[in-house]
This record gives C-alpha cells, structure tokens and sequence, in this order.
C-alpha cells in the first residue's frame, strides 16, 4: 500500500506506516515519483516524500534511542535481580 495524501504530519505518516504502507507521498509531488513508489512496492522498497524523510527518520531514531534506553534499563534490573537471587541462595546454603 501506498499511501498519497495531503497530510504531511509525523503522526500521521507513522500512522500509516505502522498500519502497513511501504509508502507516503504528499499530493503535488511528480508523477514519476508517484511512478517510482508503485514500482518500488511490490519490492519492499519504502517510499516517502522528500518533504517528510528528514522529520521520520528523527522521529524513528527518536523512538529507537528510548526502545535501546529502555531495554538496557530493563536488562540492568534484571541482573540485579539475579544478583540479589543468587547471593540469597548463597547465605541460604550457608545455614
């Protein structure tokens, strides 16, 4: 799916995105960009505006920097818990 709109807003081109489109054109673009989406789809290959690439690819990145932050959080409690897991098995074996 392709998506051809006048809605040029992050949140709605992610939106679309998420919801399955390979593309997002803003309405006035070139007909051969419109050409290169449809050729490019069947692909994989994704397809944006000129106009929204820099604000999504930030915004993405924006979104993977807190999904790394929150994994390393994530990871860090877990170690503490195992941790904290062992060295009560250790005092328990201790007595």
């Amino acid at each position: 799916m392709i998506a051809l709109s006048g809605q040029g807003d992050q949140p709605t081109v992610l939106q679309m995105l998420e919801a399955g489109a390979v593309g997002y054109l803003l309405k006035g673009g070139s007909v051969d960009e419109v050409i290169a989406a449809i050729v490019r789809a069947p692909e994989g290959q994704s397809t944006l505006s000129a106009e929204l690439t820099g604000g999504i690819i930030r915004e993405l990145a924006g979104q993977l920097s807190l999904q790394a932050r929150t994994r390393n959080k994530e990871q860090g409690f877990e170690r503490r818990v195992r941790r904290a897991l062992d060295d009560e098995r250790a005092l328990t074996m201790a007595f």
